[in-house]
């Protein structure tokens, strides 16, 4: 994003820190800000479903905008410790955590890059 060299994995980092956050992936490359890509916690899922009268379904919950601005106070937490460009302008929740069994985590719980932008890219296209 303009020029700035930044590291996507440590901004990931610190938006899982947070307890609604499972996982994130950040991109940027050649854009003008960041975007990411959210996976839930899994005890936040539960209680914010129960908390709401959902079922415990991120499928579901996903394009729910009530659970989608949850997760937003989280990377606003997360956005306000980091220097303006690091900051995650816009995001996407997932509708399925990253797993080993579909693809989207190594063996060793890093992302895959290559295989959520297959999925996630043109989602992520759209936040530009």
């Amino acid at each position: 994003s303009g020029g700035d060299t930044i590291s996507p994995q440590h901004i990931e980092n610190q938006l899982a820190l947070e307890p609604e956050i499972e996982a994130a992936m950040v991109v940027g490359d050649n854009r003008p800000h960041l975007v990411a890509i959210i996976v839930p916690a899994k005890d936040f899922i539960a209680e914010w479903a129960a908390h709401h009268g959902k079922r415990a379904d991120l499928a579901e919950l996903a394009g729910e905008p009530t659970f989608r601005a949850a997760v937003a106070r989280a990377v606003e937490r997360t956005n306000g410790g980091l220097p303006s460009v690091e900051r995650v302008k816009r995001f996407v929740v997932a509708d399925q955590p990253f797993t080993i069994e579909n693809g989207m985590m190594t063996p060793t719980m890093k992302p895959r890059r290559h295989a959520i932008l297959s999925r996630w890219g043109a989602t992520l296209d759209g936040l530009y």
